[in-house]
Order: C-alpha cells, then structure tokens, then sequence
C-alpha cells in the first residue's frame, strides 16, 4: 500500500471507474504510472483490453513505468505475443522500461516473429534486459538487414550491451550514414563500448549548443591529467588545439587534435580504446568538422584513455 503514491492511486482508480468519456480514462490511465502504485494493477491490465486503442496505448506506457510485479509483467507479455495486437510493438518497449528478467524468454521469442519492426523493438528491450545470449544474433541481424532504421536498432543494442568485437562494423555503419541523428545514436553505440556513455551524452548537448567554446573546454580537461602524468607533449597538444578551437579556427584545431590522437602511446591503451583512437583518426581526416561524431567520440575517447595512460 506504501510503494509509490497511494493517495494518488486512490483518486485516479475512483476517476477512470467513473469515467464517461474516453478522453478522462486516457489522462486517469496516463497518470496511473505515475503513481507507481500497485494499487492500480488490476485497473491497468483491465485497461490493456479496453475499447479505446489510446486507452490501451497509455496502459502499456503506464505498465513500462510500474513496478515489476508478475501480473503486471505476464499482462504485458500476453499483448506482446497477440499476432493481431497492434500494440505489440509498445509491449516490447514496455517490457524493456519495467526491468523484469521475466520477459527475456518471451522478446527473445518476438525476435523470430517475421514482422522486422518488432523484432527491431525487442532486441533493444533485451539489451536493456542485459541479454547477453542474444548478441550472436543481434550481430548476425546487423549483418542481414537492408533497412538503416531497423539496423539502428541493432547497433543500439550491441553498444548497450557493450560488445567489443562490434567496435570495426559499427564504424563501418558510421562511415556509411547520412543521417545526423542516426550517426548520433551510432556514436552513442561507439562510446558505450569504449567508456562511460554519461560523457559522450553531456558533451553532445554541450556541443550543440556552443560546439568551439565546449570542444576547447573538453580538450583543456583532458590537458590537465596529462601534465600530472608527465604527457607533456600531448598536454601541449591539447592546449593548441583548444586554442584553435576557442579562435574560432576549426580546421587547425581538428588537425591538432588528430596529430594528438597519433601521439597517443597506444602500448598503454587497451585494443577497443586504441581500435576506436584509429577509426577516429581516419574519420577526422576525412570529414574534419563536417561530421562532429568524430570529435565527439575522439573526445570521449580522450577522456577514457586517461586513466590508461595513468603511471603505475
């Protein structure tokens, strides 16, 4: 009775049972997940069979939001495995946010349904799940796909999951994109592999918003730790590359900052760190600030490879 906010639960039960009109069971059934209550399992999952589909669209989206109960779980799989649900594919989402190894059997299942953008959903959702049996597959289904947005897919869970061995063809797929935002999740796919994805994320809002400012911001940090360690060629490299940046010259500073990443004793580094130094290389000098994933992830990199080059 205590999980979540009961008093809520209580108020929205009494507005959704007497509601009489659609849109008041919508916002009653939206704001039930909110409440996190289990209060309002019952009420949720006898929404999953409403006549309203945008009912029983927030239902699920309030389920994904709940605690891991079993009903709740076992409710969510029933829809996912529906073949004439039009809502599957929110079930596979779902399932992924609720955070139950209870799932796993069920969307490993929904992988083989025939139907690509459910496939696509629960193989995120099983990367969320930390599957890690299921990455052969994903990575022979990464290998098969024609369709760029379902293969996104495929890439987001292999960096969720962190798989190493992936770091050359995600790359490849990099290379290959025109998408900026596709690139984006791409790169993000990348710097969950290489390091703690909480820098690549911070910086590519950063970079957005004020990208020379930030990117010599970023190099000046990583100028620091290097002067302690006694890099102190690449500590100067560091400082002259932010110095471009700040003057507004890019070229300069993304040519200095691909001298820098040669300069790296890649000796110390481990080999995704030093595989991943290499293709950034190559994709600056290709695209200089054209393509800002590269400096992105050659600033990420940076900043993993700290710690690495730290004396013993």
């Amino acid at each position: 009775f205590l999980r979540g906010n009961p008093v809520k639960a209580m108020r929205l039960l009494v507005q959704y049972n007497f509601s009489g009109d659609e849109m008041t069971r919508v916002v009653a059934t939206e704001q039930m997940g909110d409440a996190h209550s289990l209060l309002s399992s019952n009420e949720l999952i006898e929404a999953l069979g409403d006549p309203s589909f945008s009912v029983r669209q927030e239902a699920i989206h309030s389920i994904g939001r709940m605690p891991a109960e079993n009903e709740l779980v076992d409710a969510l799989i029933e829809v996912l495995e529906d073949p004439e649900s039009e809502l599957n594919i929110s079930a596979a989402r779902a399932l992924g946010r609720i955070g139950s190894p209870r799932a796993i059997p069920a969307l490993r299942r929904t992988l083989h349904s025939g139907y690509p953008p459910l496939e696509a959903n629960s193989a995120r959702s099983l990367a969320f799940l930390s599957d890690e049996k299921s990455i052969p597959h994903f990575q022979d289904k990464l290998e098969q796909e024609t369709n760029p947005r379902l293969r996104l897919a495929y890439v987001s869970a292999l960096g969720k999951l962190r798989v190493k061995d992936s770091v050359e063809k995600l790359f490849d797929l990099l290379q290959q994109t025109d998408s900026e935002i596709s690139r984006g999740e791409i790169g993000l796919a990348i710097a969950r592999i290489v390091g703690d994805e909480k820098y690549y994320l911070q910086h590519w809002r950063s970079l957005h918003s004020d990208f020379n400012t930030s990117t010599a911001q970023a190099l000046l940090s990583f100028q620091k730790p290097c002067e302690r360690s006694g890099l102190l060629e690449l500590a100067e490299m560091a400082e002259a590359s932010a110095n471009n940046f700040a003057a507004g010259d890019v070229d300069s500073g993304v040519l200095m900052l691909t001298t820098l990443l040669r300069w790296l004793p890649q000796r110390d580094l481990d080999k995704t760190t030093a595989e991943v130094v290499q293709r950034c290389i190559v994709g600056l000098q290709e695209h200089g600030d054209s393509r800002r994933e590269y400096i992105l992830l050659s600033l990420h990199t940076l900043n993993t490879a700290v710690d690495q080059l730290q004396p013993a």
